[in-house]
């Protein structure tokens, strides 16, 4: 008769726990949906003078996840190269991921280089590619960030040309994509 009346406060407290985990869940993705969308809404347009603090990223050494080459970035006069620095663990960079993916099947074709920097490891970026059919050229790096693209807030989106960055954003999240491809295109027409 006894194990009849705990089961009841057991139960009540398995689903109250689901109940409140599920809503601390909620309020810290609402938090981080707000941020997001009020820091997409003010990306910046800041232009560095000629070649000012962007050497660095040019010396950054990078590994391809898809080929396990290294290399770098590639200093090219005719192109522009969109860095962006990632956690792809991370469920809202992930949101991001698949809209660059889709931005970079669009843009691929335009004098413009990708690279998409991990901080995770080669073989956890390698599984979660395959696992949501992402194609962007993933690249790891050793080392710190150079300070362009520094600082724990990610993900980070920059364009990058020889005679300057510009940095686009940091926390973006999906709903940017549109002016993220805008403002791609008009520094196109620009270079």
């Amino acid at each position: 008769m006894e194990l009849k009346n705990l089961r009841t406060p057991i139960l009540f407290g398995i689903v109250a726990g689901v109940v409140l985990t599920l809503l601390v869940h909620r309020v810290i993705e609402a938090v981080y949906v707000q941020r997001s969308a009020r820091l997409s809404g003010e990306i910046t347009q800041n232009q560095l003078p000629e070649n000012e603090g962007i050497t660095s990223l040019y010396h950054l050494p990078l590994r391809s996840v898809q080929h396990g080459t290294t290399g770098y970035i590639e200093e090219r006069e005719d192109h522009l190269a969109l860095v962006a620095v990632l956690n792809v663990t991370d469920k809202g960079c992930q949101n991001l991921v698949t809209s660059l993916d889709s931005l970079y099947q669009k843009l691929k074709a335009e004098n413009l280089d990708f690279y998409f920097l991990c901080v995770e490891p080669e073989y956890t970026v390698k599984h979660l590619a395959l696992e949501n059919g992402w194609q962007l050229p993933f690249y790891t790096y050793e080392g710190e960030l150079p300070a362009e693209l520094g600082g724990d807030l990610l993900p980070k989106v920059a364009l990058l040309h020889r005679r300057g960055l510009r940095f686009l954003g940091a926390g973006l999240g999906p709903l940017c994509q549109d002016e993220l491809e805008r403002t791609i295109r008009q520094a196109l027409l620009k270079r």
